[in-house]
């Protein structure tokens, strides 16, 4: 799959309608995050505001803060870039608020220090609840005048009100002027939001540039409002969620579920499920390849070497139960290993594949390795009738057992044959420490797996 940056909205998107991020799309972002899925954020917030409401997640790439006017830190929501308006910009948008009794504030640095400059006693009832919400902000400061609110470098102006007060200064600034205007209203209240910043200030230009600086081949965005409809027109897909706006809906690539129901997360944990899965077949395939050219002298060395290792291993000399397997094709040869156990007094145990229609894969203690008959694609098998090994917990701790894959990594990531039958075997006893270690040949250790959350770690890999 192309080299993907994927950039979201927050409010009404990845957040839920109670500003919250939800215990699972955490979970989820950051397993994707920490495979390398290159996930941001682009928000009408600023940089304090959202990196408060997104701190359970491990965010790493610079997020797209004030509608693209600024990047930030992700965690500290500290800007590291912005784009400000020149003098002459902010004096004609000055020139266009004349006359109107308008609520708001203007961002701005001041020495280098962030400020949101309002006009004191200039309240009205939607702007209230904002400074009442953000009453421990110390970048809020009321000034005497209008012209004291055009201190500084400007990168933002802000004007919250009712439909009836914004209009005005909507009419005046929607078609002229060096600037992008955004007018929506506010997702969490009946009020209105008319914000203002540089043209060269949107989510999309700011996603475009992260997009080349990253050297990543497409982009794919989530979003939910009108601020986001820019970021729609210059990804390669775009996906608004089932809560959005008609309008940011029609121009969707498709629709996901919606905010309240970890859309996005879900959306990005299914791409990262097939590019995973992609990218598994093809090692598998390569591998296997390696593995079946090997000649007679190198399966010699490797059944040697790994029936030295395991035989040696603290693990096997300590466990009263052996979970093996029955090699099959050009898998590394067990036999011995099997043998050994079995002549050691150990409770030996090999898989047998049983059902139809929802295959499982269940383990029959073996006394004799002659008994075993072919079964499942042709593998060596016991016989159902004989006694299952039930897992134990108390048991555990004197359990050993031998897994065979395609692939493996130096991160313990393992690539079975596609079925999955080792991995639902594991699920529920991964935490209660069986003790497992997968085997193979040298040829069969790769670089990295992109390994899917559904995916159980062998706790140790032996290839020889």
């Amino acid at each position: 799959m192309k080299k993907t940056l994927y950039v979201t909205d927050l409010d009404a998107t990845l957040l839920r309608n109670d500003k919250s991020v939800s215990e699972a799309t955490a979970r989820i972002l950051n397993f994707l995050i920490d495979r390398g899925m290159l996930i941001t954020y682009a928000t009408a917030r600023s940089g304090h505001s959202a990196a408060k409401l997104v701190g359970d997640i491990d965010f790493r790439l610079p997020a797209i803060i004030r509608n693209g006017t600024v990047f930030a830190d992700p965690k500290t929501g500290r800007e590291t870039e912005i784009i400000m308006f020149a003098p002459k910009e902010a004096q004609a948008i000055g020139r266009c608020m004349e006359g109107l009794k308008l609520c708001g504030f203007v961002t701005t640095y001041l020495a280098g220090v962030e400020k949101k400059l309002y006009l004191e006693g200039r309240v009205n009832k939607s702007f209230g609840h904002y400074l009442e919400e953000h009453s421990t902000d110390r970048r809020l400061l009321p000034v005497k005048t209008e012209e004291e609110m055009f201190q500084g470098e400007i990168c933002y102006f802000t004007f919250i009100g009712d439909k009836t007060e914004l209009d005005p200064l909507y009419e005046r600034v929607r078609e002229g002027g060096n600037w992008t205007c955004i007018y929506q209203q506010d997702v969490y209240t009946p009020d209105y939001w008319l914000e203002l910043c540089p043209k060269d200030a949107t989510k999309a230009k700011a996603a475009r540039k992260l997009k080349e600086r990253y050297g990543c081949e497409r982009l794919v965005v989530f979003g939910d409002s009108l601020n986001d409809v820019s970021m729609f027109q210059a990804a390669d897909e775009a996906y608004a969620v089932e809560n959005a706006m008609e309008e940011v809906k029609a121009l969707a690539t498709g629709i996901i579920s919606g905010n309240e129901e970890d859309g996005v997360a879900r959306w990005l944990q299914e791409e990262y499920g097939r590019s995973a899965a992609a990218g598994k077949r093809e090692i598998r395939r390569r591998v296997l390849a390696l593995r079946d050219g090997l000649d007679r002298t190198e399966q010699e060395r490797g059944r040697l070497l790994l029936t030295e290792r395991i035989l040696g291993h603290q693990w096997f000399y300590n466990s009263h139960i052996i979970l093996g397997f029955a090699s099959c094709g050009s898998e590394i040869d067990t036999r011995e290993l099997l043998q050994e156990a079995l002549r050691l007094g150990k409770r030996l145990f090999l898989p047998k594949v049983t059902g139809e229609e929802q295959a499982q894969m269940r383990f029959f203690r073996v006394r004799r390795l002659e008994e075993l008959k072919e079964g499942y694609k042709g593998i060596l098998e016991p016989s159902e009738s004989c006694e299952e090994y039930i897992y134990s917990e108390a048991e555990a701790p004197n359990t050993l057992m031998l897994m065979p894959g395609a692939a493996f990594d130096s991160y313990r990531n393992r690539i079975g044959y596609g079925k999955g039958f080792y991995d639902r075997f594991l699920a529920d006893k991964e935490a209660l420490q069986l003790r497992t270690i997968a085997v193979g040949y040298r040829c069969q250790l790769v670089d990295e797996i992109p390994a899917d959350h559904g995916d159980i770690r062998p706790y140790q890999v032996i290839c020889v």
